[in-house]
């Protein structure tokens, strides 16, 4: 009876050893979160110019000089979205309302997964209008890119971990993390 007690007892041990490490390997340990910051830098060092092209493109294509926030999303299966102050409409009004064309939106699209993201918006932030960008929502990150018009603030670069490169374009670009993973609807 006691061998048999035992046994149970190591075979709970390794059970529960065994949830452990399981929890410990699937969850978003700090290590985890810092390869993902990295990976997410290095994937704008070796994407800059095409970022660059990407947020040009859509700049020129959002002539809009309200306070609207415009959101283009990949959904599922490679459909698209456009949302303005994030109410999403119908795509066919929304590209109306821009003047843009399925040419138009193709190419942003074309752009957005050249450098392995899926969306991008215009937003207000600190007193300025910049273009934040999320990696593929399917990565998992809790990371995306800000794009302000401008070199950012001492502050603002301190408090974001600083821009990502030194290029003219790079020091307008910082990796922000984001505690919950906010996604435009």
């Amino acid at each position: 009876m006691k061998k048999l007690l035992l046994i149970s007892l190591v075979l709970l041990g390794l059970l529960v050893a065994g949830y452990y490490e399981y929890v410990q390997l699937t969850s978003d340990s700090v290590l985890d979160l810092k390869n993902s910051h990295d990976e997410w830098t290095r994937n704008f060092i070796d994407n800059e110019s095409s970022f660059a092209d990407l947020v040009i493109f859509f700049k020129q294509n959002c002539t809009t000089k309200d306070n609207r926030e415009i959101a283009f999303k990949i959904e599922k299966y490679g459909r698209v979205s456009l949302n303005v102050n994030e109410m999403p409409a119908d795509l066919d009004s929304a590209l109306r309302t821009f003047d843009w064309d399925v040419d138009v939106a193709n190419n942003i699209k074309k752009k957005l997964l050249k450098v392995h993201c899926d969306c991008i918006k215009r937003v207000h932030l600190y007193d300025q209008y910049a273009i934040q960008i999320w990696p593929h929502k399917e990565e998992g990150t809790y990371y995306n890119y800000f794009v302000t018009d401008g070199i950012p603030a001492d502050s603002v670069n301190r408090s974001h971990g600083g821009h990502i490169t030194n290029s003219d374009f790079g020091k307008q670009v910082f990796l922000d993390y984001l505690n919950t993973v906010y996604y435009p609807q």
